[in-house]
């Protein structure tokens, strides 16, 4: 077996929302009527609509309602498009200076997850609780442990405060585009999906702080602030590996940190007693610290009302 098949190291997120658009009614890339007609759906559609860019009730990537021949701000996302694309920030780290990524392949004298649980490999090691249940001021999440406290897989607070922040001499980052498209299997033509295969999820192979003698460059994270429209019936799955965290309103819905195989978590908005019909904040932060595959997989019908805001650093 290699060691990809091994590990089974995958990442696969599932954020199943509704959407509206920045357009009126009509249907575009030519509709009924040119993009002014009625009905019909396509790259960017009218009332009862779908596609990346769509109208009131429809669904899609970027919402916002009103009608397109009220200039760009008519629409609730003020006539933005991003033709399906959400920007995030991806960070590199070098591993051989950063205790909480492993280097590949471990070195004599090499100190890779110190405190690792006794008795467990490191693919096995998911640790709940490593950050707190409530996002901080800065919009990053919490190391929960406190100052001097280490866990399983890091190594304190100090070294996680640089995972999600631009720290000179630890890391080097820049923004990242998840470009999605629409998901041919759903008939429904309400799903778009980014989705890594079958090349696995390594945006900035040769990049940045470079492979450090892999074949990919592995050792990073990524974060993606976004926005949303709640409405009843939106749901969020996730599988992967190494850390994933994600919340709503600034409240945790997913914790699966540590390093580990492929993980599920199921998040069912409808009990996090959110105002249908209102816009919430959506953040999401991922980590890759377990070097042998990586892979990322995100389908989705939400309501986004932004494109990602990479000003959060």
């Amino acid at each position: 077996m290699n060691e990809c098949a091994r590990y089974g190291l995958v990442v696969t997120v599932f954020l199943t929302f509704a959407c509206s658009s920045t357009s009126g009614t009509g249907s575009a890339v030519r509709g009924n009527g040119g993009s002014t007609g009625e009905g019909g759906s396509g790259i960017i559609t009218g009332n009862g609509g779908s596609g990346i860019i769509t109208g009131s009730g429809g669904s899609g990537i970027i919402t916002g309602g009103g009608d397109s021949s009220g200039g760009a701000d008519a629409g609730g996302a003020t006539g933005m498009s991003c033709n399906g694309k959400l920007t995030g920030y991806i960070r590199d780290f070098l591993a051989a200076q950063s205790p909480d990524f492993e280097p590949f392949p471990p070195k004599p004298g090499d100190v890779v997850f110190p405190n690792r649980m006794p008795g467990k490999l490191d693919k096995n090691m998911i640790e709940p609780n490593i950050v707190d249940t409530m996002l901080g001021a800065d919009k990053k999440p919490v190391y929960k442990l406190g100052d001097g406290t280490t866990s399983w897989t890091t190594t304190g607070s100090a070294n996680f405060q640089t995972w999600f922040h631009d720290t000179d001499g630890i890391n080097k980052g820049q923004a990242l585009d998840l470009q999605f498209t629409k998901d041919p299997t759903d008939p429904t033509g309400a799903t778009y999906k980014y989705d890594s295969a079958p090349n696995g999820f390594f945006p900035i192979d040769m990049q940045l702080l470079g492979n450090e003698g892999r074949t990919h460059n592995f050792s990073f994270t990524f974060e993606m602030h976004t926005r949303f429209t709640y409405v009843k019936g939106q749901t969020f799955h996730f599988r992967g590996d190494d850390d994933v965290w994600a919340f709503i309103d600034s409240k945790r819905v997913i914790d699966i940190g540590g390093i580990h195989d492929a993980f599920t978590q199921d998040v069912n908005l409808d009990t996090l007693g959110l105002t249908e019909g209102k816009e919430y904040p959506l953040d999401f932060f991922f980590a890759e610290r377990h070097v042998y595959a990586s892979d990322f997989l995100c389908e989705t019908t939400i309501d986004f009302t932004n494109c990602g805001d990479v000003t959060v650093k």
